[in-house]
């Protein structure tokens, strides 16, 4: 009964607090994915520094609801459950005490993790009139291999299990 049976034998549900801006308006719903972003100001360090500590986190619950609203309407609440190794458990543990998360969401078709260097309060306008930049703080990584236009994907979740049907 209720989410115990969602845990993989060598993970933890572990709860963090959230509000609507750390759960995304209320759009980290069950089964949804987050990287964490960690805010604080490192032991000896000037200036706060935002890091991805935590990438591809699934959301087993959404306050005390376990399964998304029919509708996929958005959900206010004040934790949001989710699934962790041990390790990654004691990492997150730490920041929500140290500093401030943030969840971002992200496409459930995107596994690819990315390596950040972090930012700092101090980049934040470095370059910020730079046109030839492109995107201020852009991530570098590859691109993504698009669906061909005549194959188009839907993605259906039934009591937690993800199911990838490809048509034509």
């Amino acid at each position: 009964y209720g989410i115990v049976p969602l845990i993989p034998e060598g993970m933890r549900a572990l709860a963090v607090k959230v509000d609507e801006v750390v759960g995304v308006a209320g759009f980290v719903t069950p089964q949804t994915r987050v990287d964490v972003i960690l805010i604080m100001t490192p032991p000896g360090g000037r200036e706060p520094i935002s890091k991805v500590i935590l990438q591809n986190i699934q959301a087993l619950a959404a306050g005390q609801q376990i399964q998304e609203t029919e509708d996929g309407t958005p959900i206010t609440v004040t934790v949001v459950t989710v699934l962790v190794t041990p390790e990654e458990a004691e990492r997150l543990a730490l920041a929500a005490t140290e500093g401030r998360i943030q969840m971002a969401l992200r496409n459930t078709l995107d596994q690819e993790d990315v390596v950040t260097s972090g930012e700092r309060a101090s980049r934040l306008f470095a370059g910020a009139g730079s046109a030839a930049r492109g995107r201020a703080g852009a991530v570098n990584r590859s691109t993504p291999v698009p669906a061909t236009p005549q194959e188009s994907i839907i993605e259906i979740y039934r009591g937690g299990a993800r199911t990838l049907i490809s048509y034509n």
